[in-house]
């Protein structure tokens, strides 16, 4: 079961409430921790409500962490009544590199039962999407596979990066798929905006141990 509709409408009203928030905020850089964290927790907290069945939003742990160093929790997570949860995981910048790991991450969760769907939610100047930078390829309707050219490969630098840092992946699901939800426009400063919004499966039921890039 997914929450498309909830988490398009979720991505919209963000859309909409981030230049003011960036006004209010006097930040130069449009950000994850200072603006769309915010902008999407106080949309969250007001449309939850509104939705049937509403979801609790109290505690964000990923849950059972797969053998993963340095795993963190998750930015935003909806509790349902049944039990499941679904996990929204943010980006906010001019390069979306970090997508990667939270595409591998969601997949690899929802793979072992930890959410019953998984999104990414990434706002980038426009430019940076038509260009596209790295990352940006997630936001589009594809089959990756983790191991390979796709994931591994196309972010060695990256991967050595966060395992110098301690942030090493464990037990991952081998391939995953992203579905491409829309595409939410805004402006900041004068320069057009966009957020992205896409849905991460894994893909089938295998999985595979992560082998170190520097090992």
């Amino acid at each position: 079961m997914n929450n498309d509709t909830e988490l398009i409408a979720v991505a919209a009203a963000s859309a909409a409430a981030l230049p003011r928030l960036y006004a209010e905020k006097r930040k130069k850089n449009l950000s994850e921790q200072f603006h769309l964290q915010p902008a999407t927790n106080l949309v969250v907290e007001r449309l939850a409500p509104t939705w049937d069945p509403t979801p609790s939003l109290v505690g964000k742990k990923f849950g059972e962490k797969l053998g993963w160093i340095g795993l963190g929790h998750v930015d935003n997570v909806f509790h349902w009544g049944d039990g499941t949860r679904t996990f929204l995981e943010l980006k906010c910048g001019q390069d979306m590199s970090a997508c990667v790991w939270d595409s591998v991450k969601l997949a690899s969760g929802l793979l072992n039962g930890n959410a019953r769907a998984g999104y990414l939610l990434a706002g980038a100047p426009t430019s940076c999407w038509r260009k596209p930078v790295r990352g940006a390829e997630l936001f589009r309707s594809a089959i990756w596979r983790t191991a390979g050219v796709d994931v591994r490969d196309a972010y060695l630098d990256w991967w050595r990066h966060w395992e110098a840092e301690m942030h090493i992946p464990g037990r991952v699901a081998a391939s995953f798929q992203t579905f491409a939800l829309g595409s939410f426009s805004f402006e900041i400063d004068g320069i057009a905006w966009e957020l992205r919004l896409a849905r991460v499966e894994p893909m089938g039921s295998s999985w595979i141990e992560w082998q170190p890039v520097t090992g």
